[in-house]
Protein backbone atom coordinates (compact mmCIF):
# COMPACT_ATOMS: atom_id res chain seq x y z
CA UNK A 1 0.00 0.00 0.00
CA UNK A 2 1.71 3.69 -1.17
CA UNK A 3 0.54 6.39 0.74
CA UNK A 4 1.80 9.69 -0.48
CA UNK A 5 3.96 11.86 1.93
CA UNK A 6 1.77 15.03 2.01
CA UNK A 7 -1.82 14.94 3.83
CA UNK A 8 -4.24 16.77 1.74
CA UNK A 9 -6.03 19.52 3.94
CA UNK A 10 -9.64 20.27 3.66
CA UNK A 11 -10.86 23.28 5.67
CA UNK A 12 -14.67 24.38 6.94
CA UNK A 13 -13.92 28.34 8.41
CA UNK A 14 -17.75 29.39 7.63
CA UNK A 15 -20.79 27.29 8.55
CA UNK A 16 -23.29 30.13 7.20
CA UNK A 17 -25.01 27.08 5.22
CA UNK A 18 -26.21 25.94 8.05
CA UNK A 19 -27.57 22.35 7.67
CA UNK A 20 -28.30 20.21 4.52
CA UNK A 21 -28.94 16.85 5.25
CA UNK A 22 -28.68 14.37 2.53
CA UNK A 23 -28.05 10.03 2.47
CA UNK A 24 -24.66 10.95 0.42
CA UNK A 25 -23.25 13.63 2.42
CA UNK A 26 -19.84 14.03 0.33
CA UNK A 27 -21.97 16.24 -2.03
CA UNK A 28 -23.04 18.72 0.74
CA UNK A 29 -21.63 22.06 0.05
CA UNK A 30 -18.41 22.93 1.95
CA UNK A 31 -19.89 25.67 4.13
CA UNK A 32 -22.63 23.55 4.96
CA UNK A 33 -23.18 20.78 7.35
CA UNK A 34 -24.97 17.49 7.50
CA UNK A 35 -26.49 17.87 11.06
CA UNK A 36 -26.75 20.84 13.41
CA UNK A 37 -28.23 20.67 16.78
CA UNK A 38 -28.31 23.16 19.88
CA UNK A 39 -25.84 25.37 17.59
CA UNK A 40 -26.36 28.59 16.23
CA UNK A 41 -24.64 30.62 13.34
CA UNK A 42 -23.43 34.05 13.33
CA UNK A 43 -23.46 36.41 10.67
CA UNK A 44 -19.87 36.19 10.03
CA UNK A 45 -20.22 32.38 9.90
CA UNK A 46 -18.95 30.76 13.58
CA UNK A 47 -20.94 28.20 14.99
CA UNK A 48 -21.95 28.77 18.51
CA UNK A 49 -23.73 26.81 21.43
CA UNK A 50 -27.19 28.04 22.17
CA UNK A 51 -28.19 30.09 25.45
CA UNK A 52 -30.62 27.86 27.73
CA UNK A 53 -33.69 29.07 28.98
CA UNK A 54 -34.70 30.84 31.93
CA UNK A 55 -37.97 30.21 33.75
CA UNK A 56 -39.96 33.78 34.78
CA UNK A 57 -42.74 31.75 36.57
CA UNK A 58 -44.27 28.07 37.22
CA UNK A 59 -47.55 26.80 38.38
CA UNK A 60 -47.64 23.43 40.53
CA UNK A 61 -49.79 20.80 40.12
CA UNK A 62 -49.27 19.96 36.47
CA UNK A 63 -49.92 16.21 35.00
CA UNK A 64 -49.34 14.92 31.30
CA UNK A 65 -52.87 15.11 31.19
CA UNK A 66 -52.98 18.87 31.54
CA UNK A 67 -50.18 19.90 29.57
CA UNK A 68 -49.75 24.27 28.77
CA UNK A 69 -51.83 24.63 25.25
CA UNK A 70 -51.72 28.40 24.81
CA UNK A 71 -49.45 31.53 25.10
CA UNK A 72 -50.85 34.85 24.27
CA UNK A 73 -49.32 38.40 24.75
CA UNK A 74 -51.34 41.42 26.26
CA UNK A 75 -51.63 44.42 28.35
CA UNK A 76 -53.19 44.53 31.17
CA UNK A 77 -54.73 47.87 32.61
CA UNK A 78 -56.69 46.64 35.75
CA UNK A 79 -53.94 45.13 38.05
CA UNK A 80 -50.51 45.83 36.63
CA UNK A 81 -50.64 48.78 34.23
CA UNK A 82 -47.73 46.91 31.77
CA UNK A 83 -47.73 44.09 29.16
CA UNK A 84 -48.81 40.39 30.63
CA UNK A 85 -48.50 36.82 29.53
CA UNK A 86 -52.00 34.89 29.28
CA UNK A 87 -51.62 31.05 28.80
CA UNK A 88 -54.22 28.29 28.92
CA UNK A 89 -52.92 25.39 30.85
CA UNK A 90 -55.56 22.26 31.78
CA UNK A 91 -58.31 23.84 30.37
CA UNK A 92 -57.86 26.91 32.73
CA UNK A 93 -56.70 30.35 31.90
CA UNK A 94 -53.61 32.18 33.74
CA UNK A 95 -52.13 35.49 33.75
CA UNK A 96 -47.88 36.14 33.99
CA UNK A 97 -46.84 38.98 34.78
CA UNK A 98 -43.24 38.50 34.51
CA UNK A 99 -42.49 38.96 38.13
CA UNK A 100 -42.25 34.98 39.40
CA UNK A 101 -46.10 35.13 39.93
CA UNK A 102 -48.39 33.18 38.06
CA UNK A 103 -52.13 34.25 38.71
CA UNK A 104 -55.97 31.79 37.79
CA UNK A 105 -58.08 34.08 36.44
CA UNK A 106 -61.36 32.48 37.55
CA UNK A 107 -63.09 34.04 34.16
CA UNK A 108 -65.88 31.17 34.21
CA UNK A 109 -64.67 30.45 30.51
CA UNK A 110 -65.03 27.01 29.54
CA UNK A 111 -61.38 25.84 27.68
CA UNK A 112 -60.77 22.63 26.18
CA UNK A 113 -57.46 20.45 27.69
CA UNK A 114 -56.11 21.46 23.63
CA UNK A 115 -53.61 24.07 21.94
CA UNK A 116 -55.43 27.61 21.90
CA UNK A 117 -54.60 30.49 19.95
CA UNK A 118 -55.33 34.47 20.29
CA UNK A 119 -55.99 36.73 18.23
CA UNK A 120 -56.05 40.22 19.14
CA UNK A 121 -58.73 43.25 18.33
CA UNK A 122 -61.26 45.93 19.91
CA UNK A 123 -64.79 45.23 21.84
CA UNK A 124 -67.19 46.95 24.20
CA UNK A 125 -65.93 50.60 24.85
CA UNK A 126 -63.66 50.18 21.72
CA UNK A 127 -60.85 48.08 24.42
CA UNK A 128 -57.81 46.33 23.60
CA UNK A 129 -59.48 42.51 23.55
CA UNK A 130 -57.38 39.58 23.62
CA UNK A 131 -59.87 36.79 21.58
CA UNK A 132 -58.98 33.31 22.75
CA UNK A 133 -59.88 30.05 20.76
CA UNK A 134 -59.41 26.40 19.83
CA UNK A 135 -56.13 26.42 17.16
CA UNK A 136 -55.87 22.32 17.07
CA UNK A 137 -57.11 21.45 13.72
CA UNK A 138 -58.21 17.55 15.03
CA UNK A 139 -57.52 15.57 18.09
CA UNK A 140 -59.95 12.03 18.96
CA UNK A 141 -58.80 12.03 22.63
CA UNK A 142 -60.26 15.66 23.70
CA UNK A 143 -62.66 18.20 22.72
CA UNK A 144 -61.83 20.87 20.48
CA UNK A 145 -65.74 22.62 21.20
CA UNK A 146 -63.73 25.47 23.34
CA UNK A 147 -66.50 28.42 22.68
CA UNK A 148 -64.58 31.98 21.49
CA UNK A 149 -63.24 34.15 24.62
CA UNK A 150 -62.70 37.62 24.98
CA UNK A 151 -60.55 39.52 27.44
CA UNK A 152 -60.25 43.05 27.63
CA UNK A 153 -57.73 45.02 29.31
CA UNK A 154 -59.46 45.90 32.43
CA UNK A 155 -59.95 41.89 32.64
CA UNK A 156 -63.33 41.93 31.71
CA UNK A 157 -64.59 38.48 30.19
CA UNK A 158 -66.97 37.21 27.99
CA UNK A 159 -67.88 33.86 25.98
CA UNK A 160 -70.17 33.34 23.45
CA UNK A 161 -72.32 31.17 23.44
CA UNK A 162 -72.84 30.36 19.49
CA UNK A 163 -69.25 30.07 17.91
CA UNK A 164 -66.08 27.73 18.70
CA UNK A 165 -63.53 28.38 15.82
CA UNK A 166 -60.72 26.38 14.12
CA UNK A 167 -59.20 29.69 13.33
CA UNK A 168 -59.07 33.59 13.99
CA UNK A 169 -58.00 36.59 12.72
CA UNK A 170 -59.09 40.60 13.55
CA UNK A 171 -59.38 42.21 9.96
CA UNK A 172 -60.76 45.42 8.71
CA UNK A 173 -62.39 46.12 12.08
CA UNK A 174 -63.70 42.56 12.20
CA UNK A 175 -63.29 38.71 13.65
CA UNK A 176 -62.88 36.71 11.01
CA UNK A 177 -63.46 32.86 12.05
CA UNK A 178 -62.37 30.01 10.11
CA UNK A 179 -65.17 27.12 10.72
CA UNK A 180 -67.75 27.13 13.71
CA UNK A 181 -67.69 23.58 16.19
CA UNK A 182 -70.57 24.06 17.90
CA UNK A 183 -72.69 23.56 13.77
CA UNK A 184 -70.04 20.39 12.78
CA UNK A 185 -68.91 23.33 10.33
CA UNK A 186 -65.17 23.89 8.86
CA UNK A 187 -65.44 25.04 5.53
CA UNK A 188 -67.17 28.46 6.37
CA UNK A 189 -65.57 32.03 6.75
CA UNK A 190 -67.49 34.03 9.39
CA UNK A 191 -66.83 37.41 10.19
CA UNK A 192 -68.43 39.70 12.99
CA UNK A 193 -70.06 42.80 13.11
CA UNK A 194 -67.71 45.99 13.01
CA UNK A 195 -66.17 46.73 16.02
CA UNK A 196 -67.73 43.51 18.17
CA UNK A 197 -65.84 40.25 18.23
CA UNK A 198 -68.23 38.68 19.76
CA UNK A 199 -71.50 39.51 17.60
CA UNK A 200 -72.15 37.33 14.87
CA UNK A 201 -74.54 36.80 12.00
CA UNK A 202 -75.19 33.79 9.91
CA UNK A 203 -75.98 36.42 7.03
CA UNK A 204 -72.10 37.24 7.67
CA UNK A 205 -70.63 34.07 6.30
CA UNK A 206 -68.88 32.67 3.46
CA UNK A 207 -68.23 28.78 2.03
CA UNK A 208 -65.02 28.72 0.46
CA UNK A 209 -64.21 26.37 -1.94
CA UNK A 210 -66.83 23.94 -0.38
CA UNK A 211 -65.62 20.15 -1.12
CA UNK A 212 -61.73 21.15 -1.99
CA UNK A 213 -59.20 21.59 0.40
CA UNK A 214 -59.98 19.39 3.94
CA UNK A 215 -60.28 22.12 6.59
CA UNK A 216 -59.98 25.75 7.06
CA UNK A 217 -56.87 26.12 9.22
CA UNK A 218 -55.96 29.71 9.10
CA UNK A 219 -56.37 32.85 8.13
CA UNK A 220 -54.21 35.54 7.83
CA UNK A 221 -53.89 39.47 5.97
CA UNK A 222 -50.87 39.73 3.52
CA UNK A 223 -49.69 43.13 3.31
CA UNK A 224 -50.22 44.79 -0.20
CA UNK A 225 -52.52 47.80 -1.82
CA UNK A 226 -55.69 45.79 -1.66
CA UNK A 227 -57.15 44.28 1.03
CA UNK A 228 -57.32 40.76 0.93
CA UNK A 229 -57.63 37.88 3.63
CA UNK A 230 -55.29 34.67 3.23
CA UNK A 231 -57.08 31.59 3.92
CA UNK A 232 -55.52 28.31 4.46
CA UNK A 233 -57.33 24.97 4.01
CA UNK A 234 -55.20 21.78 4.85
CA UNK A 235 -54.44 21.60 1.09
CA UNK A 236 -55.63 23.94 -0.83
CA UNK A 237 -55.09 28.49 -0.13
CA UNK A 238 -57.47 30.71 -1.30
CA UNK A 239 -57.27 34.57 -1.38
CA UNK A 240 -60.29 36.80 -0.81
CA UNK A 241 -61.11 40.28 -1.69
CA UNK A 242 -62.93 42.18 -0.13
CA UNK A 243 -65.39 45.32 -0.94
CA UNK A 244 -68.35 47.01 1.29
CA UNK A 245 -71.29 48.25 0.57
CA UNK A 246 -73.12 49.46 -2.14
CA UNK A 247 -70.25 51.92 -3.26
CA UNK A 248 -67.96 49.15 -2.65
CA UNK A 249 -65.86 50.36 -0.43
CA UNK A 250 -62.52 49.46 0.20
CA UNK A 251 -63.30 50.46 4.28
CA UNK A 252 -66.54 49.11 5.69
CA UNK A 253 -68.70 51.05 7.94
CA UNK A 254 -71.08 49.35 10.97
CA UNK A 255 -74.14 48.60 8.02
CA UNK A 256 -72.09 47.54 5.43
CA UNK A 257 -72.12 43.97 3.55
CA UNK A 258 -70.05 42.26 1.81
CA UNK A 259 -70.39 43.43 -1.98
CA UNK A 260 -71.18 39.97 -3.53
CA UNK A 261 -70.47 41.46 -7.27
CA UNK A 262 -67.20 42.42 -6.42
CA UNK A 263 -65.20 40.81 -3.86
CA UNK A 264 -63.87 37.58 -5.25
CA UNK A 265 -61.75 34.78 -4.08
CA UNK A 266 -59.56 32.72 -6.36
CA UNK A 267 -57.75 29.59 -5.40
CA UNK A 268 -53.74 30.74 -5.31
CA UNK A 269 -52.31 27.31 -4.36
CA UNK A 270 -53.53 23.97 -5.18
CA UNK A 271 -52.65 20.56 -3.06
CA UNK A 272 -50.35 22.99 -0.96
CA UNK A 273 -52.40 23.90 2.69
CA UNK A 274 -51.26 24.53 5.67
CA UNK A 275 -51.63 21.90 8.51
CA UNK A 276 -50.85 23.62 12.22
CA UNK A 277 -52.81 27.15 12.76
CA UNK A 278 -49.59 27.67 15.20
CA UNK A 279 -47.14 27.43 12.48
CA UNK A 280 -48.33 30.55 10.30
CA UNK A 281 -46.26 33.02 10.91
CA UNK A 282 -45.35 36.52 9.33
CA UNK A 283 -41.55 36.86 8.41
CA UNK A 284 -40.75 40.54 7.62
CA UNK A 285 -37.52 40.41 5.24
CA UNK A 286 -37.71 36.84 4.66
CA UNK A 287 -36.44 36.59 0.84
CA UNK A 288 -38.46 34.22 -0.92
CA UNK A 289 -41.92 34.82 0.52
CA UNK A 290 -42.75 36.64 3.97
CA UNK A 291 -45.15 34.44 5.16
CA UNK A 292 -44.25 31.47 6.48
CA UNK A 293 -46.43 28.04 7.34
CA UNK A 294 -45.95 24.09 7.85
CA UNK A 295 -47.95 22.05 4.72
CA UNK A 296 -47.83 18.37 5.04
CA UNK A 297 -44.14 18.82 3.09
CA UNK A 298 -42.84 20.80 5.38
CA UNK A 299 -41.91 24.58 5.66
CA UNK A 300 -43.15 26.43 3.03
CA UNK A 301 -43.78 30.12 2.23
CA UNK A 302 -46.51 32.38 0.45
CA UNK A 303 -44.85 33.82 -3.21
CA UNK A 304 -45.58 37.50 -4.71
CA UNK A 305 -45.24 37.80 -8.43
CA UNK A 306 -42.34 40.76 -8.80
CA UNK A 307 -43.02 44.20 -8.96
CA UNK A 308 -47.11 44.91 -7.60
CA UNK A 309 -46.58 42.70 -4.51
CA UNK A 310 -49.60 40.24 -6.05
CA UNK A 311 -50.13 37.04 -4.00
CA UNK A 312 -49.02 34.30 -6.73
CA UNK A 313 -48.96 31.21 -4.66
CA UNK A 314 -46.77 29.39 -3.20
CA UNK A 315 -43.02 27.98 -3.67
CA UNK A 316 -40.86 25.29 -3.41
CA UNK A 317 -40.43 23.72 0.53
CA UNK A 318 -37.75 26.19 1.91
CA UNK A 319 -37.38 23.55 3.93
CA UNK A 320 -35.97 20.94 1.14
CA UNK A 321 -32.94 21.39 2.03
CA UNK A 322 -33.49 19.45 6.22
CA UNK A 323 -35.80 16.69 4.41
CA UNK A 324 -34.37 14.25 6.52
CA UNK A 325 -35.59 16.12 9.66
CA UNK A 326 -39.15 17.28 8.07
CA UNK A 327 -39.08 13.42 7.31
CA UNK A 328 -39.18 12.76 11.05
CA UNK A 329 -42.11 14.96 12.14
CA UNK A 330 -45.00 12.78 13.33
CA UNK A 331 -47.27 14.46 10.66
CA UNK A 332 -50.51 12.90 12.68
CA UNK A 333 -49.81 15.37 15.68
CA UNK A 334 -48.09 17.90 13.51
CA UNK A 335 -51.50 20.07 13.95
CA UNK A 336 -50.23 20.55 17.37
CA UNK A 337 -46.83 22.66 15.89
CA UNK A 338 -46.41 26.39 16.89
CA UNK A 339 -44.39 29.12 15.64
CA UNK A 340 -43.00 31.94 17.01
CA UNK A 341 -40.75 34.93 14.83
CA UNK A 342 -37.82 36.30 16.73
CA UNK A 343 -33.91 37.89 16.12
CA UNK A 344 -34.36 37.38 12.72
CA UNK A 345 -34.98 33.81 13.00
CA UNK A 346 -38.42 31.84 12.59
CA UNK A 347 -39.11 28.88 15.17
CA UNK A 348 -41.10 26.11 14.77
CA UNK A 349 -41.82 23.40 16.84
CA UNK A 350 -42.93 20.06 16.28
CA UNK A 351 -43.19 16.52 17.00
CA UNK A 352 -40.45 14.68 16.07
CA UNK A 353 -39.43 10.66 16.20
CA UNK A 354 -43.41 9.66 17.28
CA UNK A 355 -43.55 11.95 19.52
CA UNK A 356 -47.58 13.30 20.08
CA UNK A 357 -46.44 16.56 21.32
CA UNK A 358 -43.68 19.21 20.45
CA UNK A 359 -40.30 17.33 20.88
CA UNK A 360 -37.91 19.58 18.95
CA UNK A 361 -37.74 22.89 17.29
CA UNK A 362 -36.70 23.49 14.06
CA UNK A 363 -35.14 27.28 13.10
CA UNK A 364 -34.41 28.46 9.98
CA UNK A 365 -32.03 31.84 10.61
CA UNK A 366 -32.93 34.83 7.87
CA UNK A 367 -29.35 36.22 7.87
CA UNK A 368 -27.23 33.61 7.39
CA UNK A 369 -30.39 31.17 5.19
CA UNK A 370 -29.74 28.51 7.05
CA UNK A 371 -31.75 25.69 9.11
CA UNK A 372 -30.53 24.24 12.57
CA UNK A 373 -32.40 21.93 14.83
CA UNK A 374 -33.11 23.16 18.59
CA UNK A 375 -33.96 20.38 21.78
CA UNK A 376 -36.94 22.43 22.87
CA UNK A 377 -39.96 20.50 23.35
CA UNK A 378 -42.23 24.17 23.34
CA UNK A 379 -45.79 23.57 23.49
CA UNK A 380 -46.52 27.31 22.40
CA UNK A 381 -44.25 30.52 21.17
CA UNK A 382 -44.80 34.31 22.23
CA UNK A 383 -42.87 37.34 22.41
CA UNK A 384 -43.10 39.71 25.11
CA UNK A 385 -41.25 42.39 26.68
CA UNK A 386 -42.21 41.86 30.37
CA UNK A 387 -40.14 43.12 32.95
CA UNK A 388 -36.99 43.36 30.25
CA UNK A 389 -35.51 45.95 28.20
CA UNK A 390 -36.74 44.32 25.04
CA UNK A 391 -38.55 41.98 23.37
CA UNK A 392 -37.89 38.22 24.30
CA UNK A 393 -39.10 35.06 22.61
CA UNK A 394 -41.12 33.14 25.31
CA UNK A 395 -42.04 29.78 25.07
CA UNK A 396 -44.16 27.38 27.74
CA UNK A 397 -43.58 23.70 28.89
CA UNK A 398 -44.20 21.61 31.71
CA UNK A 399 -41.12 20.78 33.73
CA UNK A 400 -41.12 17.97 36.15
CA UNK A 401 -37.91 18.55 37.91
CA UNK A 402 -37.11 22.08 39.81
CA UNK A 403 -36.17 24.32 37.72
CA UNK A 404 -33.04 26.23 38.24
CA UNK A 405 -31.24 27.94 41.14
CA UNK A 406 -32.26 31.52 39.75
CA UNK A 407 -35.67 30.97 40.04
CA UNK A 408 -36.42 28.23 42.22
CA UNK A 409 -39.80 26.93 41.23
CA UNK A 410 -41.48 24.42 42.09
CA UNK A 411 -42.40 21.48 39.68
CA UNK A 412 -45.52 22.18 37.13
CA UNK A 413 -46.03 24.30 34.37
CA UNK A 414 -43.68 26.74 33.67
CA UNK A 415 -42.97 30.07 30.62
CA UNK A 416 -39.65 30.15 30.22
CA UNK A 417 -37.83 33.11 28.40
CA UNK A 418 -35.59 31.44 25.40
CA UNK A 419 -31.81 32.37 24.59
CA UNK A 420 -31.17 33.27 27.98
CA UNK A 421 -28.71 31.88 30.74
CA UNK A 422 -26.24 28.52 30.36
CA UNK A 423 -29.31 25.79 31.70
CA UNK A 424 -32.12 24.61 29.72
CA UNK A 425 -35.68 23.64 31.40
CA UNK A 426 -34.86 21.45 34.22
CA UNK A 427 -31.54 22.64 34.81
CA UNK A 428 -29.89 20.47 32.38
CA UNK A 429 -26.93 21.53 29.65
CA UNK A 430 -27.42 22.19 26.44
CA UNK A 431 -26.04 19.35 24.64
CA UNK A 432 -25.12 20.45 21.46
CA UNK A 433 -24.42 17.96 18.48
CA UNK A 434 -22.94 19.05 14.63
CA UNK A 435 -21.79 16.56 11.83
CA UNK A 436 -19.51 17.58 9.13
CA UNK A 437 -19.98 16.75 5.45
CA UNK A 438 -18.51 13.48 4.50
CA UNK A 439 -15.22 14.59 3.11
CA UNK A 440 -13.96 12.66 -0.15
CA UNK A 441 -10.54 14.43 -0.13
CA UNK A 442 -11.16 15.37 -3.99
CA UNK A 443 -11.79 11.68 -5.24
CA UNK A 444 -13.89 9.88 -3.76
CA UNK A 445 -12.82 6.68 -5.74
CA UNK A 446 -9.03 6.77 -4.31
CA UNK A 447 -8.83 5.29 -0.95
CA UNK A 448 -6.87 7.67 2.12
CA UNK A 449 -5.24 7.10 5.12
CA UNK A 450 -6.37 9.94 8.05
CA UNK A 451 -3.97 12.07 9.64
CA UNK A 452 -5.63 14.20 11.67
CA UNK A 453 -8.96 16.16 12.77
CA UNK A 454 -8.46 19.56 14.02
CA UNK A 455 -10.79 22.37 15.37
CA UNK A 456 -10.21 25.92 15.71
CA UNK A 457 -12.53 26.99 19.07
CA UNK A 458 -12.94 29.28 21.91
CA UNK A 459 -14.14 29.54 25.06
CA UNK A 460 -14.59 32.05 27.24
CA UNK A 461 -16.98 30.71 30.36
CA UNK A 462 -15.24 27.25 31.51
CA UNK A 463 -12.49 24.99 30.28
CA UNK A 464 -14.28 22.62 27.58
CA UNK A 465 -14.80 19.18 26.38
CA UNK A 466 -15.84 18.30 22.94
CA UNK A 467 -16.43 14.78 21.81
CA UNK A 468 -15.53 13.56 18.61
CA UNK A 469 -16.84 10.53 16.80
CA UNK A 470 -16.15 9.16 13.26
CA UNK A 471 -17.67 7.37 10.24
CA UNK A 472 -15.84 5.55 7.35
CA UNK A 473 -17.82 5.24 3.51
CA UNK A 474 -20.96 6.33 5.63
CA UNK A 475 -21.16 3.02 7.80
CA UNK A 476 -21.86 3.32 11.82
CA UNK A 477 -20.52 5.98 13.90
CA UNK A 478 -17.46 5.20 16.22
CA UNK A 479 -15.89 7.26 19.40
CA UNK A 480 -12.76 8.94 18.25
CA UNK A 481 -11.52 11.34 21.85
CA UNK A 482 -12.01 14.63 22.86
CA UNK A 483 -10.49 17.80 23.00
CA UNK A 484 -10.34 20.05 25.26
CA UNK A 485 -10.28 23.69 25.19
CA UNK A 486 -9.19 25.88 28.06
CA UNK A 487 -11.02 29.07 29.58
CA UNK A 488 -10.23 32.40 27.73
CA UNK A 489 -8.34 33.45 31.08
CA UNK A 490 -6.01 30.14 30.74
CA UNK A 491 -4.88 30.39 27.22
CA UNK A 492 -1.70 32.32 27.86
CA UNK A 493 1.09 33.07 25.78
CA UNK A 494 4.15 30.95 27.28
CA UNK A 495 7.43 31.63 26.57
CA UNK A 496 9.78 28.67 27.81
CA UNK A 497 8.20 26.46 30.56
CA UNK A 498 6.73 29.92 32.43
CA UNK A 499 3.25 31.67 30.48
CA UNK A 500 3.77 35.48 30.33
CA UNK A 501 1.13 37.64 33.26
CA UNK A 502 -0.99 38.41 30.58
CA UNK A 503 -3.38 37.22 27.60
CA UNK A 504 -4.30 38.35 24.39
CA UNK A 505 -6.82 40.48 24.33
CA UNK A 506 -10.30 39.49 23.44
CA UNK A 507 -11.74 36.01 23.58
CA UNK A 508 -8.63 33.63 22.99
CA UNK A 509 -9.09 30.88 20.13
CA UNK A 510 -7.57 27.88 20.77
CA UNK A 511 -6.57 24.99 17.69
CA UNK A 512 -6.52 21.40 18.51
CA UNK A 513 -5.69 18.28 17.21
CA UNK A 514 -6.64 14.89 17.38
CA UNK A 515 -5.01 11.91 15.65
CA UNK A 516 -6.60 9.93 12.90
CA UNK A 517 -3.75 8.05 11.96
CA UNK A 518 -5.56 4.54 13.56
CA UNK A 519 -7.90 4.82 11.70
CA UNK A 520 -8.60 1.81 8.73
CA UNK A 521 -8.28 3.21 5.26
CA UNK A 522 -11.49 4.67 3.75
CA UNK A 523 -13.03 6.62 0.36
CA UNK A 524 -15.30 9.14 2.24
CA UNK A 525 -14.51 10.21 6.39
CA UNK A 526 -17.11 12.04 8.18
CA UNK A 527 -16.89 13.61 11.81
CA UNK A 528 -19.50 14.89 14.43
CA UNK A 529 -18.73 16.96 17.38
CA UNK A 530 -21.02 16.46 20.85
CA UNK A 531 -21.16 17.78 24.46
CA UNK A 532 -22.35 14.80 26.55
CA UNK A 533 -20.88 16.46 30.26
CA UNK A 534 -23.86 16.80 32.89
CA UNK A 535 -21.93 19.48 34.13
CA UNK A 536 -20.51 21.18 31.13
CA UNK A 537 -22.71 24.34 30.63
CA UNK A 538 -20.15 26.86 29.55
CA UNK A 539 -20.53 28.85 26.26
CA UNK A 540 -18.37 27.41 23.37
CA UNK A 541 -17.62 28.76 19.27
CA UNK A 542 -16.41 26.68 16.82
CA UNK A 543 -14.62 29.30 14.41
CA UNK A 544 -13.21 26.63 11.89
CA UNK A 545 -12.38 22.52 11.19
CA UNK A 546 -9.82 21.46 9.33
CA UNK A 547 -9.04 17.55 7.89
CA UNK A 548 -5.80 15.91 6.46
CA UNK A 549 -5.59 12.63 4.76
CA UNK A 550 -2.69 11.09 2.76
CA UNK A 551 -4.19 9.56 -0.49
CA UNK A 552 -3.23 5.72 -0.96
CA UNK A 553 -1.60 5.42 -4.54
CA UNK A 554 -4.19 2.33 -6.25
CA UNK A 555 -2.57 -0.93 -7.06
CA UNK A 556 -3.23 -2.38 -10.07
CA UNK A 557 -3.54 -6.20 -10.92
CA UNK A 558 -1.60 -6.32 -14.17
CA UNK A 559 -3.00 -10.20 -15.13
CA UNK A 560 -6.40 -9.28 -15.24
CA UNK A 561 -7.27 -8.98 -19.40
Amino acid sequence: MAITQEPIILRTLDFRGGAVDRSRPWTIPEQALAFIENLNISSPGAMFRRDGAQSIGGASGATNANLPYGLFRFFDRATFGTEVLYSVNGGKLFLWPGTFDVLEKACGASLTNALHMASRGIWTSALDTLYISNAQIHDSNVSLASRLLAINIDQNFSQTGSMAPLCTTWWQGRLWVGGNRLQGDNETLWWSSLNDGLLFSTTNTLRVEPGRGGRITALVPPRGESPQLLIFKEDIIALLTAFWGSSSALIPVAADALDAVRSSIRVVAENVGCVATRSVQYVPGAGGGDIFFLSKDGVRTISRATGDDTISGSGPPLSARIQEQIERINFSYAHKAAAGVWNNQYHLAVPMDGATENSHVLTYDLVSDAWFLNDWDAKDFALAQLNQDRVRLMFQNNVFTNDTARSGLVQGWHVFRGYEGEADPGNHPVRYSAETRAYDFGNILQRKKGSWFGILASSPGATAQVNIQYRLDNGLWADLGSLTFPQQSENLITLGVDPLPWGPEGVAIAGRKISLEDLSPFYTLQLRILQTGASDFGPIEFNGFAVAARPIAPEFDNTIT
